[in-house]
């Protein structure tokens, strides 16, 4: 016969059952907390039941936050598909608030043991860094296999211009000994121009070989505007001619950034050509400078034919262009001199529309302390 408990002794029961639960879901928080990962467990309207400690702080900056899909919007149709058929899944998707995040998915529904799914186990890692760093290191393989190539290319050109100017000196040197030919200036002439060619060519390949390499930057403090009124006045009579009006806009002094003049010079000069190829029939230029605390954007905004959306997803591959005249290395040095700045290039384009380029830089403070960082870590 089963032993019947008085009320007193039932509630007592459920007491400590539910000290023993208490226990439980705080050793379940506290292992959650100590994941180095977001972990959620959400309704299917996105509202958060549950989040851990690294999912706050660092996912969303410590942001209180109600709804999961107003933080990364494209998880909705996800996480309802993985609603729908009732398991696991995984992909990747980008944050763009409160900062740019690229963030691998996992989501498994929960079952409320009647086969129904109403709230599902959602785990977020940070993969940003990781995805740069990939990214980063493809562009590396795709330089240095450019810089092999070209270092080839170059050594077989030296080779038959050695040579050329090797025989260019031996008919020279029998032309001197006759002295009754008739036609020795015309020839003189063309063995000195011939010589000369053989010169502007050396000089073509070395100057290729130095665009694919740039040199370390030589760092000092720099205005940021100041190597770009120099090339805008370089440029001056072509810009004239080509009947393009340039418009500069900046509300006060732009701070100082850790740069190189040469380098900034040669970025801005390949960028404002870039923009008066576009505008064949004269357009506009527009210019403007803002800054932050940590850095300094300089746009520069044509309004000549544009770029499609698949020359956009090329423009800093290299050797890709779409010039008759083009070498396809003009924007692949662009980016890799706004990247020895400790830079970022944005462009958005629509065809027929124009161009905006966006460079961002660090100001000169936010630099010089990475730079330091830097040096003690090493």
């Amino acid at each position: 016969m089963a032993k019947k408990f008085s009320l007193a002794e039932n509630i007592a029961k459920l007491l400590r059952a539910n000290k023993r639960l208490e226990r439980q879901l705080e050793m379940i928080k506290n292992l959650s907390n100590a994941l180095r990962e977001g972990v959620f467990i959400i309704d299917s309207a996105g509202k958060i039941l549950f989040a851990n400690n690294y999912a706050l702080q660092t996912l969303f900056c410590g942001r209180e936050i109600d709804n999961i899909f107003k933080m990364v919007p494209p998880l909705e149709p996800f996480v309802a598909g993985a609603l729908k058929s009732g398991e696991f899944s995984e992909g990747e998707f980008e944050a763009t608030y409160p900062e740019n995040k690229i963030l691998r998915a996992s989501v498994v529904p929960i079952s409320d043991g009647l086969k129904h799914h109403s709230t599902i186990s959602l785990v977020l890692n940070d993969i940003t860094a990781q995805k740069y760093k990939a990214q980063e290191r493809i562009e590396n393989e795709k330089i240095a296999s450019v810089l092999k190539l070209a270092s080839g290319i170059a050594h077989e050109i030296g080779n038959p211009l050695n040579s050329i100017n090797i025989h260019l000196q031996v008919s020279r040197r029998t032309l001197s000994k006759m002295a009754d030919c008739p036609e020795r200036s015309k020839i003189d002439s063309s063995l000195e121009t011939c010589t000369e060619e053989i010169a502007r060519l050396k000089n073509i390949v070395e100057n290729f070989l130095k665009a694919l390499r740039p040199p370390k930057p030589d760092f000092a403090e720099t205005d940021p505007l100041s190597p770009l009124a120099d090339t805008l006045k370089l440029l001056e009579e072509e810009l004239k001619n080509r009947r393009i009006a340039i418009d500069i806009k900046t509300d006060s002094a732009t701070p100082s950034i850790l740069g190189d003049k040469n380098l900034l010079n040669k970025l801005y000069f390949n960028l404002i050509k870039n923009a008066m190829e576009a505008m064949p029939e004269g357009g506009h230029i527009e210019i403007k400078a803002s800054f932050d605390d940590t850095t300094v954007k300089i746009s520069i905004a044509d309004n000549g034919c544009g770029i499609s959306q698949e020359q956009m997803s090329h423009m800093f591959e290299p050797y890709y262009t779409t010039k008759s005249n083009g070498n396809g290395l003009g924007m692949m040095i662009v980016e890799n001199i706004v990247k020895s700045h400790g830079g970022e290039i944005n462009v958005k384009s629509k065809e027929g529309s124009g161009t905006t380029i966006l460079l961002t830089f660090p100001r000169k403070d936010k630099q010089m302390r990475a730079l330091e960082g830097g040096a003690k870590e090493q």
